[in-house]
This record gives C-alpha cells, sequence and structure tokens, in this order.
C-alpha cells in the first residue's frame, strides 16, 4: 500500500513497462535509455566531502535513504508552519540549479554536496528526460498513494 505511486511489479501495461526501468535507474543513478543505458550518471565533486550530519539526534541515514525528524513547529506558530509547509511543498528541482553547458548536457547543480563531495550530476538532455519521468506520480494517484477523487 505505500509503494502505490510505484509502477505496479504485476501490471503488465504499457505504463508499467516504462515507467518500472526509468524509476529503477533513478533510484541506483543509472541511465535507463539511450547508447548509455545501464551506466551510472557522471558525477562532478568537490575537494572536500559533506561532514557527516546522520549523527545528530532525530536524524538516520540508512542504505542511501536519510531523514533528519529534528523539526518540530508548535501548533500556535503559523508563521513557522506556513514556512514548513512551503519548504516541503517546494519543487523537486529549482530552474537555477539546472544548466546546459557548452557539450550540449544537463549539469544538475546539488542543493547541498553529498558526503562523498559529490556537487554535480552531468547527463544528456534524454537521461535528464528519463529521470524526471521517473518522479511523475501515476496520474490516478495522489502523492500519498491515496486514489484520486476527482476533486480538485
Amino acid at each position: 500500500m505505500g509503494q502505490t505511486y510505484l509502477a505496479d511489479s504485476d501490471a503488465d501495461g504499457e505504463e508499467a513497462r516504462t515507467l518500472r526501468p526509468l524509476q529503477a535507474a533513478a533510484v541506483t543513478y543509472r541511465i535507463a535509455f539511450g547508447p548509455r543505458a545501464g551506466q551510472k550518471v557522471l558525477t562532478l565533486r568537490g575537494a572536500m566531502p559533506r561532514e557527516d550530519w546522520a549523527r545528530q539526534p532525530l536524524c538516520a541515514d540508512i542504505d542511501g535513504f536519510s531523514l533528519h525528524a529534528a523539526v518540530r513547529v508548535q501548533a500556535q506558530d503559523r508563521e513557522r508552519l506556513e514556512q514548513l509547509c512551503r519548504y516541503i511543498t517546494r519543487p523537486a528541482l529549482s530552474d537555477e540549479r539546472a544548466q546546459v553547458n557548452a557539450a550540449g548536457q544537463v549539469e544538475l547543480e546539488l542543493k547541498t554536496p553529498w558526503r562523498d563531495g559529490t556537487t554535480h550530476l552531468v547527463m544528456s538532455p534524454l537521461e535528464f528526460m528519463q529521470r524526471l519521468a521517473a518522479l511523475v506520480t501515476r496520474p490516478s494517484l495522489h502523492r500519498a498513494g491515496q486514489p484520486d477523487s476527482g476533486r480538485s
């Protein structure tokens, strides 16, 4: 139930056959289709790896997934609640962080460097579109996995 936003592994429709390889490639930082299919996305690294912030209280980093649960807002603090709501509903990607370089490749600047020092991902426009397509939820489902009731 918690994974209904992923392509149904038992489904045999065109949508599932297209989404499954896109989603699998996106979570493994690999390229799904095209001449570089199966290869890792090129990463650019800075000189210094990022500090290990996951050792802070209420933070976890397990198998490549991180959770930071130390942010709390009091019920009556409407300004901070609005700020938190704006943060969690922000777009997945800022226009300013994606640029096309002189070679015609998309350079995606990471908001914060990864622990290994990676600061940018470099990929072809097709590879970039594959990664974006993997983020799109099915039209009949809300992000939380609940069926669409038809309400706006």
